[in-house]
């Protein structure tokens, strides 16, 4: 597979990869929008604006009508919201490529954004940190995060607190969309079965008067760590969920190949160390009455 990279002149950067043996087509934006560029006091509202855009916009006024342009056609449309990067992708049979992209741009760039809306989706969120907190699953990787880097962004959960987003305005979203939701912000990758010359006149067309923008500060989380860290939760369940972690190489480091190849050994499959070493746990075949050793 062959890939390209192109540029426009407002700065959208486009990465196509043909794939002629196909007959769908995927589309992705990335914006550079993520917790790493939150204030502390409005942590969580790169999560909330990502709820938000799928709400309704001046051509699509509810959220039926967004989903029903591309599940009407088989296709299916979501998006995510991570640290560094928040996402809307569309994948659906390559004769309806057209129709993705105006609804993916229809979503970034004209999101209404109703103050009811906004009311409804506040409460959505603080559930859905609810179920996270009362999860010990999620909640030991929540803590775990908290010990690596205090105080920092990168030890936030994505989606904020209870607090900030109680707190965040319908101002404060629609200030950070339009400084962040700009094509110098952003990126487009397309994979499938198109040409790749007519997609990208196809971007160039549909994002043809939105501005380029300045790209918003990152800001560093560093490891100033000298001792150990530890954090119990007591929780009355009859498990124990436990996170163990230790400083890695970065992804561009030569000896990342090797804590790949340490991290299969440990802790990867049905083979792996702690598979084998720790989680024996017995179930009584019913039948013979024979015990197997299966996982929890």
């Amino acid at each position: 597979m062959e890939y390209k990279k192109d540029t426009l002149d407002n700065g959208l950067e486009i990465i196509t990869c043909p794939m002629p043996h196909t007959r769908s087509v995927s589309v992705l934006f990335f914006v550079k929008a993520g917790s790493c560029y939150e204030r502390d006091e409005e942590a969580g509202i790169s999560h909330f604006v990502e709820h938000m855009c799928f709400k309704g916009t001046g051509k699509r006024p509810t959220s039926n009508e967004i989903s029903e342009a591309i599940e009407g056609v088989g296709g299916i449309m979501n998006g995510g919201t991570d640290r560094e990067v928040t996402s809307y992708y569309c994948k659906l049979a390559s004769q309806h490529f057209e129709m993705a992209v105006d609804v993916i741009v229809d979503l970034l760039r004209n999101p209404l954004f109703r103050a009811e809306d906004v009311d409804k989706e506040r409460q959505v969120i603080i559930e859905e940190i609810n179920m996270s907190l009362d999860s010990p699953q999620q909640r030991v990787g929540m803590i775990f995060d908290e010990l690596m880097w205090p105080g920092k962004a990168l030890g936030r959960d994505i989606a904020g607190s209870k607090e900030t987003v109680s707190a965040i305005t319908h101002e404060q979203m629609l200030h950070y969309l339009n400084n962040c939701y700009t094509t110098g912000n952003m990126l487009v990758s397309i994979a499938g079965n198109f040409e790749t010359e007519k997609a990208i006149e196809l971007i160039r067309q549909a994002t043809a008067d939105w501005q380029g923008g300045i790209v918003p500060g990152y800001r560093d989380s560093i490891i100033e760590q000298a001792v150990p860290r530890t954090k119990i939760e007591y929780r009355e369940t009859e498990q124990v969920n436990l996170v163990l972690g230790v400083e890695a190489p970065s992804v561009f480091h030569p000896d990342r190949f090797a804590v790949y190849l340490l991290n299969m050994i440990l802790g990867v499959g049905m083979s792996s160390r702690l598979f084998t070493e720790i989680r024996v746990f017995y179930i009584n075949w019913p039948l013979s009455g024979m015990a197997y050793p299966m996982p929890n």
